[in-house]
């Protein structure tokens, strides 16, 4: 008789390695991100906001505060859902698309080209 328990065993590793692995690469987009966000006021990097299969509609116009640096949506990432990273401010295009001399390549394209390159190292080339 075959032992089936090893596999699954293994099948809830992976399950739980996949969590961890997709709540890292949400974590370090969204920290990249904010880093990168050019300061004035500070509202533009205290408005980005990481949700989970709806895309936030948060816009907090008096915000001139410490960004979050973990949003709380980073503990719910099964690997499962789409995962939005926003900002309303009307102007954040504008900083992404060299508005700002402080972030004249953006902050979003740029962090992810980057991260896209580092998984590319570790998995190869997607096809």
């Amino acid at each position: 008789m075959i032992d089936w328990k090893p596999a699954a065993d293994f099948e809830k590793q992976w399950r739980s390695r996949q969590k961890t692995f997709m709540r890292r690469i949400a974590a370090d987009l969204f920290r990249r991100v904010v880093e990168r966000t050019p300061v004035d006021t500070g509202r533009a990097r205290a408005n980005w906001d990481l949700t989970i299969n709806n895309p936030s509609d948060r816009l907090d116009i008096d915000d001139f505060g410490q960004p979050v640096l973990v949003p709380p949506a980073i503990a719910q990432i099964t690997g499962k859902e789409k995962i939005y990273l926003v900002n309303n401010l009307p102007y954040i295009e504008r900083l992404e698309h060299g508005w700002s001399k402080q972030a004249p390549a953006g902050m979003v394209r740029l962090s992810m080209a980057e991260i896209d390159a580092e998984l590319e190292q570790i998995f190869g080339a997607s096809t």
